[in-house]
């Protein structure tokens, strides 16, 4: 389940721990991948029920369908859509089992970033903040404004290469061992402006 304050209540938690009944709750933007169900079970079932819907429409014209007509409807599609086959390989898609690591991309996680907040014991008062614990690192909406100043002459953009290749070979100036191996080739808009964050809570 996710992580909504409805399904985490202290009642809930001990209604399950009484009755043998293991919680698992999944970080914030992954159920689209987490839940085996939504992987490969609703949708077919949205789908079939669409089916069945104008199946009904055209055995019955001009009558709309109504609350009363749900349950028939949804019981032709369940059936098509609930199959073993189904149910397995949405623990698969989803990882779960076979375990699998590697469902996620490094990009799908950037999502999340801008809750990623650290826990409040590690948050300073504003005015215990210095420019030294700052490290030329760009404002955060937590932090103090600094002066553009400060930014422009303290934090110079990286460099892709640390001394300049006397070469006129394309492919020596981009040798590996013309770069010293610990200088990074390309690095991402982050390290210039990091991602917004959303304030404490």
């Amino acid at each position: 389940m996710d992580n909504h304050e409805s399904h985490c209540f202290v009642d809930a938690l001990n209604y399950a721990k009484d009755n043998g009944i293991v919680l698992l709750t999944i970080p914030p933007h992954t159920s689209h991948k987490l839940q085996p169900l939504d992987r490969t079970v609703f949708g077919p079932l949205k789908t079939f029920y669409s089916q069945a819907a104008s199946n009904f429409m055209l055995r019955h014209p001009g009558r709309t369908i109504t609350i009363y007509d749900v349950s028939e409807l949804l019981g032709e599609a369940l059936p098509r859509a609930m199959v073993p086959t189904n149910i397995i390989s949405g623990f698969r898609a989803a990882g779960i089992w076979p375990i699998n690591a590697d469902i996620f991309t490094e990009s799908e996680f950037m999502a999340s970033l801008v809750t990623d907040s650290p826990p409040p014991s590690q948050l300073e008062e504003p005015a215990q903040r210095s420019m030294a614990a700052l490290d030329c690192a760009p404002p955060s909406p937590l932090d103090e404004p600094i002066q553009s100043s400060v930014i422009a002459s303290d934090c110079p953009l990286p460099s892709p290469l640390e001394e300049p290749v006397e070469s006129s070979s394309v492919s020596e100036r981009a040798s590996p061992s013309l770069l010293g191996g610990s200088v990074p080739m390309h690095f991402s808009p982050q390290d210039i402006m990091p991602y917004p964050k959303a304030g404490p809570r």
